[in-house]
């Protein structure tokens, strides 16, 4: 992270967060074709990246793992390794993947929250970058936090956030988990 201004105790970064056989493992099945040559996770086209009102000519594929206390995907394996390691998680809210196209130049996507106050309750927020680019993510006071392959980003839910296109890779994917914390329960 460069250039912080939010405290480091409200982001937290965790690099090589999954074991490098995992994280192998992970990459082969969300971007590499199997052995019949097809590629087993499907994608969504949407197109807004944060709400269905932006007018930015801006478009994202989305996968739903986990909605509503809900698997959403016959893949929902496909992230158990990254479920397992994610420190406190008591409850999942939300697992999403987003796969950003290559711009021409970096494109801002607007500040948002990816739930809304949780049933009251306040949550966490995870990215996890899944592959190096030259994208990245930005909080409403500028920090910004790298794309970086393996990477795992946790902070307060209510944090607003924008991601960024990236300009190097054909595509950018990350992985957002919403979820409640062990902590904050045993707190109440």
């Amino acid at each position: 992270m460069k250039d912080s201004m939010i405290a480091m105790e409200q982001v937290k970064i965790f690099d090589n967060f999954l074991d490098p056989y995992e994280f192998e493992e992970f990459k082969n099945k969300i971007f590499y074709p199997n052995e019949f040559g097809n590629i087993d996770m499907e994608w969504q086209a949407l197109p807004h990246v944060n709400s269905p009102d932006d007018d930015d000519d801006c478009f994202q594929f989305v996968h739903l793992f986990y909605n509503e206390d809900t698997p959403s995907s016959n893949r929902i394996d496909y992230i158990l390794p990254i479920v397992r390691k994610i420190p406190n998680l008591l409850s999942v809210l939300r697992v999403k993947a987003n796969l950003l196209t290559k711009t021409p130049e970096h494109v801002f996507h607007g500040y948002h929250v990816d739930v809304g106050p949780a049933q009251g309750l306040p949550h966490k927020t995870a990215i996890f970058y899944c592959n190096t680019t030259n994208g990245w993510t930005q909080f409403e006071d500028g920090t910004k936090v790298e794309g970086i392959a393996n990477r795992m980003v946790i902070f307060d839910g209510q944090l607003k956030h924008s991601s960024v296109s990236q300009t190097d890779e054909p595509f950018r994917v990350v992985v957002n988990f919403n979820y409640f914390e062990k902590a904050f329960i045993d707190e109440t």
